[in-house]
């Protein structure tokens, strides 16, 4: 009997050739080699790594968005979250990786690792869209009064246009006083308006409006709404009222500085209770008037020089209250402004670069030139009511010098 390595002749008995050493059967044919199966761990390196980057964004937000708005519009929205795009890429990745290793995985692991591939597939691809901003609708655009504006057709609005534009046509027919009290209800909306209070005014509403706007989003308008038009005397009896698709509807104009502002009120009877369902209140005299931009100018100009001045004691003043709350203490604007100029250095010139009007808005660009380097301000301004605001605005270092642009 012979080795099945080499051919050499065998012992007879002995379980190895002499001559090769190979194992040998009984038979004399080389005992075969156990077969080498390798398996897949079922927690490997993927699914550790992919259900962390599948679940991070879910409890850490890194997320950003801009918004443009033309008249009141969005006209662009971009919202990104890139440590839920990069988490949701990773979660893929391994996701893909742990789907490669399935045939290599015990049986009895198989279906448990199906379910989590699935997972992280569905989480990743969740997490991807998300990041890059494809499920995000643009915000509302900012307005300068709770919505439900007076219908246009309203007869105590043309009447009020009319008498603004110099019309002499007749004024419209008084609208009967429907067989409900309003005029105390309007006259309470109208007070806690005043005397900035949105939290009782917050729970006079409906439902539908508590939610549209906000108790927070409420109180800045009542803010914004009151700097513009500044003290109102109440006005006096007969308030005109209305009845449109089974609501109720209140009018009054009352004297606010030296305009008239027309108080609009919506009330809705739920449960008994007679809850404002809409609050508005326009500048009647400026109805198809645009805005004196001469006026937006003069308001950057005074801005910049203070900016540039390091003063903030005007701030109060002309800048949007909405902008002052998320400003923060003005006592604290004043040296982060100068330890920016300081850094720059000597100012030596200033030069506008970028204008740019729209009926409501008007934004600029200022170039600073410095001894160290040049500065970019960036001013932005709206008209809300009666009077201009500062928006917002920026001062920081211009890496180079920026081209200078025609008004638009």
């Amino acid at each position: 009997m012979g080795c099945s390595r080499c051919g050499a002749q065998l012992e007879p008995g002995s379980g190895f050739c002499g001559a090769c050493g190979q194992p040998q059967s009984a038979r004399g044919l080389a005992s075969p080699e156990p077969p080498v199966v390798s398996l897949a761990p079922f927690w490997s390196f993927f699914e550790i790594v992919g259900v962390v980057a599948a679940l991070a964004p879910f409890a850490i937000r890194m997320s950003s968005s801009s918004l443009e708005t033309v008249n009141g519009h969005v006209t662009h929205f971009v919202y990104r979250d890139w440590l839920a795009a990069i988490g949701g890429a990773i979660a893929i990745a391994c996701g893909l990786g742990a789907a490669a290793r399935f045939r290599s995985t015990l049986p009895a692991r198989r279906a448990l690792r199906a379910v989590v591939v699935l997972a992280l597939l569905g989480l990743g691809a969740f997490q991807l869209v998300r990041g890059l901003g494809l499920t995000q609708s643009p915000p509302a655009a900012e307005q300068d009064h709770v919505a439900f504006s007076a219908p246009a057709d309203d007869p105590l609005m043309k009447e009020a246009t009319q008498n603004a534009r110099g019309s002499s046509a007749a004024a419209q027919p008084a609208i009967a006083k429907p067989p409900v009290d309003l005029e105390g209800p309007m006259r309470t909306v109208f007070d806690l308006w005043q005397s900035n209070k949105p939290h009782e005014l917050y729970a006079m509403a409906t439902p539908a409006l508590q939610k549209a706007a906000g108790e927070e989003k409420l109180g800045d308008l009542l803010a914004v709404v009151n700097a513009a038009a500044g003290p109102c005397t109440p006005w006096t009896p007969p308030a005109s009222y209305a009845i449109e698709d089974g609501q109720w509807k209140g009018h009054a104009l009352v004297q606010c500085g030296k305009v008239h502002v027309r108080l609009d009120v919506d009330f809705d009877i739920q449960a008994g209770k007679l809850l404002i369902d809409g609050v508005n209140m326009t500048n009647p005299e400026a109805v198809d008037k645009d805005p004196d931009d001469a006026d937006a100018v003069a308001l950057a100009k005074r801005t910049l020089d203070a900016l540039v001045a390091a003063d903030t004691s005007h701030f109060a003043e002309d800048f949007d209250p909405r902008m002052l709350k998320n400003l923060g203490p003005l006592d604290q604007v004043g040296p982060a402004l100068k330890n920016v100029l300081a850094d720059a250095g000597t100012i030596t010139g200033i030069e506008q670069v970028e204008s740019t009007p729209s009926k409501n808005e008007h934004h600029f660009t200022f170039d600073v030139a410095a001894k160290k380097h040049h500065l970019e301000i960036t001013l932005g301004t709206h008209f809300v009511l009666t009077r201009w605001f500062v928006s917002d605005f920026n001062v920081a270092p211009a890496e180079t010098k920026p081209k200078k642009t025609k008004k638009k």
